[in-house]
């Protein structure tokens, strides 16, 4: 049971910290346009820094992620010399696999379009089930981070910032927009 709640505790730190790291580069490009490769770099630092909170987290609670094999796109995966120091021999991800993770994960969505508060909608299933799938096929590519532990926290990511985002409906759109 103490297992449960410190997984559970992981999740929770570290999609709250996620929300936050796309959350405060999102204000400052609200309501104009900017470059999307470097908007994708400052996002790449973040995860960087998510994933190196998400290895610490996962020291300090001293927590085993459990690997479902079901889940893995990446099972017959053999570890190549790059990535053979991005987990440890429990399947665990090192602090370098976690930030890896975490890095690509930032850095491959379009965080910022879900923060924007001229979006389409408040909550976008879309959006999050493409968030969920990168999150899915990042170990397909030799980064290997324990399934679902990934997706959850991506999803969980996902739904976070976009209900914290302000949002303006349909009817509103005109008055934001002329104050942009």
């Amino acid at each position: 049971e103490e297992m449960y709640l410190a997984r559970f505790a992981w999740t929770a730190l570290v999609a709250t910290v996620g929300a936050w790291a796309i959350l405060i580069p999102s204000k400052f490009w609200e309501g104009r346009n900017g470059d999307p490769t470097m908007r994708r770099f400052v996002l790449l630092v973040a995860g960087l820094l998510v994933g190196l909170f998400a290895s610490g987290v996962i020291s300090a609670l001293w927590l085993e992620l459990p690997r479902d094999s079901d889940w893995s796109v990446a099972r017959d995966f053999q570890m190549v010399d790059p990535f053979a120091s991005l987990a440890d021999e429990r399947g665990q991800p090192t602090p370098r696999g976690a930030m890896a993770y975490f890095c690509l994960l930032f850095a491959v969505m379009r965080w910022w379009k879900m923060a924007d508060p001229l979006r389409r909608t408040r909550l976008s299933i879309w959006s999050v089930f493409l968030c969920g799938l990168v999150a899915y096929m990042i170990p397909a590519v030799g980064i290997p981070f324990p399934q679902p532990w990934g997706v959850i926290v991506a999803v969980a990511i996902a739904v976070a910032v976009q209900m914290a985002s302000p949002w303006a409906s349909t009817e509103d759109r005109p008055a934001v927009q002329q104050a942009a």
